[in-house]
């Protein structure tokens, strides 16, 4: 019975003095650079606590490392907003404590982890770095106030144009806030194009210029105002001038949603060679060389590109740009000569059905003869002169253009023998002139700008629609005929195979249009400016049916 109570008194004093045992301190003054144990109440012992500044502010951010005795990480983790951080599950044994946070000097803390002991937390401390950064930030910038007619116009740099990776040359149009190109038969065809949400088909209701050369092509063999991009070598483009909306008198015929003006190099800040190669058999190579002729400067520059896509029937698109430009004189007084070639061609894998895709794959095709071939050749000439308060600028072009487009829709629901595949066809040469002449002066102390415009064009097109199969141009009765004869006969009858014409469709006309406009922009207030216009536009069409 005496022993009951030397038992429990026994166990209520043991714990008091393990506790008072284990707390007690360490001999000696630690500092940062020497060890330092820490303690855990489980076998797993867990590192917490705060990291701060030399003032005592909290630095959330802070990577916190912990290394191995053989430098291993073991763990990692980072502050919070509190500047707090915890690493739970850490064996026992010796470690090594990486704090680090940009701007401050990073501090290594060897720690000891021991079991069965009270966790302590451990406070970190660390110095704003003696050893400053220095970042470089460039970029470009344009006052366009009282300059831009709206808010819905702007300018692309050349930097930006580098800095963006671009497959396609099209692509250089995306650097225009809210437009967007898409591509859906090969990729010689020209872009789709998407502004504001709107469909602007191949170029209908966007104007695009080459240095102040139009690129979009009227009554066009697959759709009007068709733009095909890929003339464009994208190295070369030293400006993008951009406008949205319908309210701008010198852009004209396309420009209902808006237009863009490629303004390429005259001398290239450094001459260049770029050869690039990835998936898809994708391989480009272009180069740009400019220098001095006389009294004037030479750039020419080509590019040479094939890519074959993802898809099963290779879209083995190839192409080749050449670009040679003389030019004399500045910004206010000058003049330049330009030469421009392009030939491309390519298969489309095209739009399958969704019932065939379990037949010829996601990336399958139908048939695999649709696609073309397209070629542009063009000379234009450029003088710009200001005098006083006046300035006149000059634009005259010529170019050549041809394209062959082969396309099937519908394979064998007209024609169960030859299929539906056909062939649009558009050669053209054309002519044309733009030129302006603006003249500044005061009104009643306000500053005027008048501007008149002349724009000339004239296309002679020979376009068509065939019946082709296999890019091979097929009699358009064969349909009827074989309606009213087995279809044996329709495979053996020479007389329904060869006599007939192959065309279904074919047109011989000159387009010519003639634009005028006036504007005039006056500075109100400081604050305030009115631009006014006119414009007015004559189509005159000659056709000639070759059915």
């Amino acid at each position: 019975m005496t022993l009951r109570p030397l038992v429990i008194a026994c166990l209520l004093i043991a714990p008091v003095f393990y506790t008072l045992a284990a707390s007690a301190p360490a001999t000696g003054r630690l500092t940062d650079s020497q060890e330092k144990p820490v303690y855990g109440t489980t076998s797993q012992p867990q590192l917490s606590g705060t990291v701060v500044d030399t003032s005592g502010a909290l630095i959330s951010g802070a990577t916190v490392l912990v290394r191995s005795a053989n430098g291993a990480v073991q763990l990692k983790t980072e502050s919070d907003t509190n500047g707090s951080y915890s690493i739970p599950r850490l064996p026992p044994g010796k470690y090594l404590l990486v704090v680090s946070h940009p701007g401050f000097e990073t501090k290594e803390i060897p720690i000891t982890m021991e079991t069965n002991e009270p966790s302590a937390p451990l406070g970190i401390t660390l110095a704003v770095s003696s050893v400053s950064t220095t970042i470089n930030v460039q970029g470009r910038e344009d006052d366009l106030i009282g300059i831009a007619s709206s808010a819905t116009q702007g300018t692309v740099g050349a930097k930006e144009i580098e800095d963006r990776p671009i497959l396609r040359s099209g692509e250089i149009l995306e650097t225009i806030p809210g437009l967007i190109i898409t591509q859906h038969a090969g990729g010689g065809k020209a872009n789709q194009y998407f502004l504001r949400g709107f469909n602007l088909d191949h170029g209908t209701d966007f104007a695009v210029f080459l240095d102040d050369m139009p690129l979009n092509l009227p009554s066009h063999a697959h759709g009007e105002g068709y733009a095909d991009m890929n003339t464009v070598i994208p190295e070369l483009v030293q400006r993008l001038d951009y406008q949205k909306g319908p309210y701008y008198a010198s852009i004209g015929n396309y420009g209902s949603a808006g237009s863009a003006n490629l303004l390429f190099f005259k001398t290239l800040p450094q001459n260049f060679l770029l050869v690039e190669g990835g998936m898809y058999g994708f391989a480009r190579g272009v180069f740009g060389v400019s220098q001095k002729l006389g009294s004037g400067n030479l750039l020419y520059g080509g590019e040479a590109y094939y890519n074959n896509g993802p898809w099963t029937h290779p879209d083995a698109f190839a192409k080749f740009n050449g670009l040679l430009t003389y030019s004399q004189g500045d910004n206010a007084n000058g003049f330049s000569i330009t030469a421009r070639a392009y030939h491309g061609k390519w298969n489309s894998s095209d739009q399958i059905p969704v019932t065939a895709v379990p037949l010829v794959g996601f990336f399958g095709t139908l048939n695999p003869t649709d696609g073309g071939n397209s070629q542009r050749y063009s000379l234009q000439a450029e003088w710009h002169r200001q005098h006083g308060d006046s300035a006149t600028k000059i634009v005259a072009y010529g170019f050549y253009y041809d394209l062959d487009l082969f396309s099937d829709f519908t394979y064998y629901l007209d024609d169960p023998i030859k299929g539906d595949q056909f062939e649009q066809k558009d050669r053209r040469w054309v002519a044309g002139i733009d030129a302006h002449h603006t003249i500044s002066s005061n009104w009643f102390g306000r500053r005027v700008g008048n501007t008149f415009g002349l724009q000339v064009r004239n296309d002679w097109v020979n376009n068509g629609l065939y019946r082709t199969q296999n890019r091979v141009r097929t009699n358009k009765n064969d349909i009827n005929a074989c309606n009213a004869e087995p279809i044996d006969a329709c495979n053996t009858n020479p007389d329904l195979m060869a006599v007939l014409p192959a065309d279904t469709d074919v047109n011989k006309f000159t387009d010519t249009m003639v634009g005028f406009y006036v504007e005039n922009k006056m500075q109100w207030a400081e604050k305030f400016r009115s631009v006014l216009a006119f414009r007015g536009d004559d189509a005159i069409y000659n056709v000639t049916s070759l059915t």
